[in-house]
């Protein structure tokens, strides 16, 4: 027999199969295993069960596509916006900036933000860098601390996004910009 509605009847055994579906090449058809059929319509009395009946279906059902469609379409939206946001310049130190500053543009903006309270683009590669505006925080920091984080990054310390920069700076540049970070603190603090 058949049944209206989403289904199609097959006219050899009388099995329902969803409309818009069909086996992947080269799969068994249910026809040609009726053992299965007989066992499974029982259990099963209008349920289509591709695991019972040899093998996986296609559906090209219109839900589907469209799921498929969104999908596909919000995949494309979300490397654009990656690759969009790879390819933005960082923000420019000002023209009169120190050198602490200026290793601070070159080196932490990317994450950290100008002001130190975070980038658009850290949000957008969902890296969470500390606030270093964030002056209660930042005063239970010592120096030492920072002084290490950036020299040799947070990996040893479970923060695995934080790079080192040990080889590109010297201590004592290092030492000038842990002083410039906590300046983006400190007027935070003040009252």
């Amino acid at each position: 027999g058949g049944r209206d509605g989403p289904h199609r009847a097959h006219p050899q055994d009388g099995w329902f199969e969803p409309r818009g579906c069909r086996r992947a090449a080269g799969e068994e058809s249910h026809e040609a295993r009726p053992e299965l059929v007989a066992r499974a319509k029982p259990a099963l009395e209008g349920y289509y069960s591709d695991r019972l009946l040899g093998g996986p279906v296609l559906c090209s059902s219109a839900m589907g596509r469209r799921g498929l469609l969104i999908a596909a379409a919000l995949g494309v939206i979300a490397v654009n916006v990656i690759v969009f946001a790879s390819f933005l310049p960082d923000p420019a130190p000002p023209p009169n900036a120190s050198p602490a500053e200026r290793q601070y543009f070159l080196r932490c903006v990317s994450c950290h933000g100008a002001r130190g309270s975070g980038s658009w683009r850290a949000t957008v590669f969902l890296i969470r860098p500390g606030n270093l505006a964030d002056g209660g925080r930042m005063a239970k920091l010592p120096d030492q601390y920072l002084f290490d984080i950036i020299k040799h990054g947070g990996a040893t310390i479970g923060k695995p996004g934080m790079p080192g920069f040990g080889f590109h700076l010297s201590d004592g540049e290092i030492r000038e910009l842990v002083a410039y970070v906590r300046s983006l603190s400190a007027s935070r603090t003040s009252p």
